[in-house]
């Protein structure tokens, strides 16, 4: 693995944080909604720049309180941030490349791409729609032809950042989610 993971938890819930190291900056991938990843990213001695997959609280709770330089969000969470630069198409830093991903959890989601890693936040996960979890269907087939022109081998959740799953595991799913679609519908229920 290449890069470091500060976890989150369940107690504020927090989303796992990715550290990606190079020779002229630190990279952090999500902010969390934990202290102790404040004060361990706060610790470290190094120019820091941050991207944020979404808006979600989990995801952005820490911004204020961490010290970095620049800040990359996506159009969504930058009304809920008031600040960063926006990721409205691909940008590349170093050897990361960030994109947009038309999620079906979160408006405005980004990821980033770094060596054989696509970090995609939230991407896999449904959207609550009048109590019922579900994806729009549209959104979705976005999505996967997003995540098929990645160069990427393997997809990394910000919920569980120390595992992974394969490029064709998260596409097949995806797919077999996008499967059950009625023309008639707009959502696909994520109950199976």
């Amino acid at each position: 693995m290449k890069y470091e993971v500060l976890k989150g938890g369940e107690n504020p819930l927090s989303c796992d944080v990715a550290l990606i190291d190079t020779d002229n900056y630190l990279y952090v991938f999500e902010a969390g909604n934990k202290e102790e990843i404040v004060t361990k990213l706060n610790e470290i001695n190094k120019e820091k720049i941050i991207i944020i997959s979404h808006f979600h609280l989990d995801h952005i709770a820490n911004l204020n309180k961490l010290n970095y330089s620049k800040l990359y969000v996506g159009d969504n969470t930058y009304r809920y941030t008031k600040t960063g630069q926006i990721v409205s198409a691909d940008i590349y830093l170093d050897n990361l490349h960030l994109f947009k991903i038309p999620s079906c959890h979160a408006k405005g989601s980004i990821g980033l791409e770094y060596d054989e890693y696509a970090f995609i936040g939230d991407a896999l996960a449904p959207t609550n729609k009048n109590g019922e979890y579900v994806y729009n269907a549209q959104l979705l087939k976005q999505e996967i032809d997003t995540f098929k022109k990645l160069k990427a081998k393997y997809f990394v959740s910000s919920h569980n950042m120390e595992e992974y799953k394969t490029k064709d595991e998260v596409i097949d799913y995806l797919e077999s989610i996008y499967s059950r679609r009625e023309k008639s519908n707009p959502y696909i229920s994520a109950k199976i």
